[in-house]
């Protein structure tokens, strides 16, 4: 099971408010790396996506053989410096996009929040937003 790629799988290619999120490009793995334009290349204005636990799987069928897991998933949206606005509603944009989404191989993947929490900004100034999602699927 592999959530962050999962969801980074169905927010590829998504064209939110002019921004394609495209993996290595705009989008990463991961917690949030600083800018860097040498490789790796990260851009300032970009999107991490990190597993960040989840509850316990819980027996389902077969007497345990099959289990119910919940996993949680954080999104974290760096905005240009003094782009406060313009990063929020890419947030808002994101977090709409996932809610409710029909994740491949997931029975749900729903907000956490209900909007995106601000985080404030980093050491240089780009305002963050994180965005928090749990995924639920049944496996053997």
């Amino acid at each position: 099971m592999t959530p962050e790629v999962d969801i980074a799988t169905h927010l590829h290619g998504l064209s939110t408010l002019g921004v394609t999120y495209t993996l290595q490009t705009n989008m990463f793995y991961g917690p949030e790396r600083p800018a860097s334009t040498v490789a790796p290349i990260i851009p300032e204005e970009c999107l991490f996506i990190c597993p960040i636990g989840g509850s316990a799987p819980e027996p389902y069928l077969n007497g345990g053989a099959t289990s119910f897991y919940q996993v949680t998933v954080q999104l974290t949206l760096r905005a240009a410096v003094q782009d406060f606005m313009a990063g929020l509603t890419k947030a808002r944009a994101i977090l709409s996009a996932l809610h409710s989404a029909t994740v491949t191989g997931y029975t749900w993947c729903f907000a956490q929040n209900g909007d995106p929490v601000y985080i404030g900004p980093n050491a240089v100034g780009q305002p963050r937003w994180i965005l928090n999602f749990e995924l639920a699927k049944v496996q053997a």
